[in-house]
């Protein structure tokens, strides 16, 4: 126009929206993810699975519920490392207590006794620990109830792979006022393997299951568990 200066301007640059970038953000995520995710599940998996060098110990505890636990409890007893071998009992519903009442079917804890048997331990060398547990916080509380009346100094604890760290961190604090020594031990003829357990659906479940319960244990079991505070008279049985 006639009598006004002009500036011109270059054209902006086309701005990309927002959303362009968040995008971009969240696939270089995935794909890094994705590249580490074999090196980021095994760790994950390793964590759960804790093995302490076998000693010699007073007693050998197979924790319930499973049968692998029961067979490995029996080579450590037959290799010498403990004489005498406790189990626990699992918690079960009315229709299953009613059926071992009537004398239908044996409890799961006599099963396991009988295995045990079956495996080379003798009968008097076996210990089946009173009252029904629901939890392995109740395993833990109840055989520091056994051992505190008892001159029990070291225990193998035995279990599964993925159950070994928050078995070792629920028995010690269970134990803690006892001077007791816990060895946590896995069973080797379970299936699952730090460094493939997300390839099969079983041990998928049981590697998260495992690490909800350790958050859960963490925040809430293990601050809430009452030990015995002190070792009590002997028990003659």
């Amino acid at each position: 126009m006639t009598g006004m200066n002009q500036t011109l301007k270059a054209p902006a640059g086309r701005r990309r929206p927002p959303w362009t970038w968040i995008a971009a953000g969240l696939l270089a995520a995935a794909l890094m993810t994705w590249a580490l995710s074999p090196t980021l599940l095994t760790a994950a998996g390793s964590q759960l699975i804790h093995s302490d060098p076998l000693q010699r110990a007073d007693v050998i505890v197979v924790l319930a519920p499973f049968m692998d636990r029961v067979m490995e409890a029996a080579e450590l007893y037959r290799q010498g490392y403990a004489p005498v071998v406790i189990v626990t009992r699992a918690s079960r519903d009315i229709g299953e207590q009613e059926l071992i009442d009537r004398g239908v079917i044996k409890s799961a804890e006599d099963q396991r006794r009988d295995a045990l048997i079956s495996l080379g331990v003798p009968a008097a060398s076996i210990v089946i620990l009173d009252g029904l547990a629901d939890s392995t916080a109740d395993e833990a509380l109840k055989f520091a109830e056994w051992a505190a009346r008892r001159p029990i100094r070291r225990a193998i604890v035995v279990t599964s792979p993925p159950h070994t760290y928050r078995s070792r961190q629920t028995f010690i604090r269970a134990v803690e006022n006892l001077g007791l020594d816990i060895l946590v031990h896995p069973s080797s003829r379970h299936a699952f393997r730090g460094d493939t357990w997300w390839r099969n659906r079983g041990t998928l479940r049981d590697g998260i299951s495992e690490w909800q319960k350790i958050v859960y244990y963490r925040l809430f079991e293990l601050p809430r568990m009452a030990p015995p505070t002190s070792r009590s008279s002997p028990d003659p049985h």
